[in-house]
């Protein structure tokens, strides 16, 4: 068995300087494909004459642009080993392919359109580019999301940074969760302080007022019940993304006469942009300080 000799440099198309797309079209016309894959081994059963084919398949490498989906086909069987054949074989060529000169070198043709065809017609002006991933990376101090050049396998270059970010954290600053969960058993929203968020490590911490010496409310309560009295807690109210509306406990108030303060900790989630609270591993929409409040407070 002989390895399939296919010409490529003298029959198929190969990747060439393509000439720029017309002014304000992202795609060419037909998309942008992949080179042809030769599935199985390669290796042709024939050695002459165009008598034997391989079947290969390609990838619409722009698909994921909805804008430039491919047309034409994804699979092909061509000819392989399309050199004449020599005496003393009886043939030159097996049907319907004939001798002739192509480039100069004696085949067995005519070479399929396929084979033709090229991986794109035009280039975009200034490349075609991938969507930005969706999550962050921390990547030189900065955290950025990331494209490909998906036209640049096929010969066209693309122009701009594969980048986007800041050296800021991709999760900001929560809003309050007093208008989204204004009903806590035991418990109402109070103050709302913003986080204090540690940009290199895109983690965060929260002070809670741990003390009720705090215009307007009393932060800190105990609860009592059969005649059983607890601790003074502080109270985190929070409105998770898959959960709705909860609560936790940070602590105990050390001394509710005194200014006191207790820190709660959170870590973004780089691909959700979302605060996910650490104690409990879920991620929120918000938070609020809530008062905790008892029949006997």
């Amino acid at each position: 068995m002989m390895k399939a000799i296919l010409f490529v440099s003298s029959l198929t198309c190969v990747n060439a300087a393509f000439p720029p797309c017309e002014a304000g079209r992202k795609c060419p016309p037909s998309g942008i494909w992949g080179e042809w894959a030769t599935e199985g081994n390669g290796v042709c059963k024939l050695e002459c004459g165009s008598c034997a084919e391989l079947f290969q398949t390609r990838t619409c490498l722009s698909s994921e642009i909805p804008e430039c989906i491919c047309t034409g086909i994804s699979s092909r069987f061509i000819p392989c080993n399309m050199q004449t054949c020599q005496y003393p074989i009886q043939k030159s060529c097996c049907i319907p392919y004939v001798p002739m000169v192509i480039n100069g070198t004696m085949i067995c043709g005519p070479v399929p359109k396929t084979m033709k065809e090229p991986a794109v017609s035009c280039c975009p002006v200034g490349g075609l580019w991938s969507e930005y991933s969706t999550g962050y990376q921390r990547i030189n101090n900065r955290w950025v999301r990331t494209r490909r050049c998906i036209s640049e396998s096929v010969g066209c270059p693309c122009i701009g940074d594969p980048t986007t970010g800041s050296s800021n954290c991709p999760c900001v600053q929560p809003p309050s969760a007093a208008s989204a969960c204004p009903s806590i058993p035991n418990g109402r929203p109070g103050t709302m302080k913003n986080l204090a968020i540690q940009h290199e490590s895109c983690t965060a911490t929260l002070e809670m007022v741990n003390h009720n010496n705090f215009p307007g409310s009393p932060f800190c309560s105990s609860l009592r019940e059969l005649n059983v009295v607890y601790p003074y807690v502080a109270l985190l109210i929070m409105d998770e993304v898959d959960g709705g509306c909860t609560y936790d406990y940070v602590s105990e108030c050390i001394n509710v006469n005194k200014r006191q303060s207790t820190e709660a900790s959170f870590t973004c989630n780089t691909e959700t942009r979302n605060w996910i609270y650490d104690y409990t591993g879920k991620e929120i929409r918000s938070y609020v300080q809530g008062a905790y409040i008892t029949v006997y407070h």
